[in-house]
């Protein structure tokens, strides 16, 4: 199955004018979809706890809400695309931003060496599969198919991909995600996984995770850095503008959740605008 990572590719699709749907609709290896679907169910679970899984149901309301005081709904005989119009243009909106955070995250270092050891094979497929099932995993939790969204047909028709074909794959991935739905990515998961600058800089790895007592929400990392704690600190203090967002503990630093993200690729983390 090793073909190699086709970055070009990646970077060619995400240009496209077909962008999210291009890596939706991609044909890949079914192997890989049956890797990154418990792997996307993980990931999801992860970054959407309840609240906000919560949140998410509030903006759908909102924004049908919205599209009914300006019109856009219509109650009686209007038509069901109408009547969806406002959810769609709200779950396209964030299903172009999963599927460019993932392209991001593969991106920011193709060929690193834990994404890699992490997927074997099928790292190659990380972007195209891993969005498929990811898109899949988060429509299924509100219940809703790619034909809730857009328009299957033709967009299958542009990409000259067989529509049954994609129904089928799209039909694997729910039943995959079913037998796999309870599955979370926990912190330990996450001990001695990378901290990286957003340029590309190694900056340490996660030695502990740091919960809030009452919520129990992740709400920053423990971080042991190479070189001096402090001067990283202090570093990263300048960086983000706000003394106290970074903190040093026993020669180890402690980084606040907002000013990381998660890199699903090799579930490091990087710091952003560092």
């Amino acid at each position: 199955m090793r073909k190699g990572i086709d970055k070009e590719k990646v970077i060619a699709y995400r240009r496209s004018k077909l962008f999210p749907w291009n890596f939706i609709f991609e044909d890949v290896d079914e192997r890989a979809i049956e890797y990154f679907a418990p792997y996307a169910v993980q990931i999801l679970g992860g970054r959407h706890d309840q609240k906000k899984e919560e949140s998410a149901q509030r903006s759908l309301r909102e924004h049908a809400e919205a599209g009914v005081k300006r019109g856009v709904f219509h109650s009686g005989g209007g038509s069901g695309a109408e009547e969806r119009s406002v959810d769609k243009e709200y779950l396209r909106r964030r299903i172009r931003e999963e599927v460019s955070a993932v392209v991001s995250d593969f991106l920011f270092d193709t060929d690193d060496e834990d994404a890699i050891k992490m997927h074997g094979d099928f790292a190659q497929f990380f972007p195209f599969a891993f969005s498929q099932c990811l898109v899949q995993a988060m429509l299924h939790r509100m219940n809703m198919r790619l034909e809730d969204v857009i328009d299957v047909n033709a967009i299958s028709e542009l990409m000259g991909t067989n529509v049954n074909e994609i129904r089928r794959r799209e039909d694997l991935i729910r039943d995959l995600i079913n037998k796999k739905r309870n599955l979370n990515l926990s912190g330990r998961n996450l001990l001695g996984k990378k901290v990286m600058s957003e340029s590309g800089e190694y900056v340490g790895n996660v030695s502990d995770i740091i919960f809030d007592d009452k919520s129990g929400v992740m709400k920053g990392l423990r971080v042991a850095v190479k070189g001096g704690g402090r001067r990283v600190s202090e570093r990263l203090n300048n960086a983000f503008g706000r003394a106290g967002s970074v903190r040093m503990r026993g020669g180890e630093i402690e980084i606040q959740m907002q000013e990381v993200r998660f890199n699903s690729y090799n579930c490091g983390f990087v710091l952003k605008g560092v």
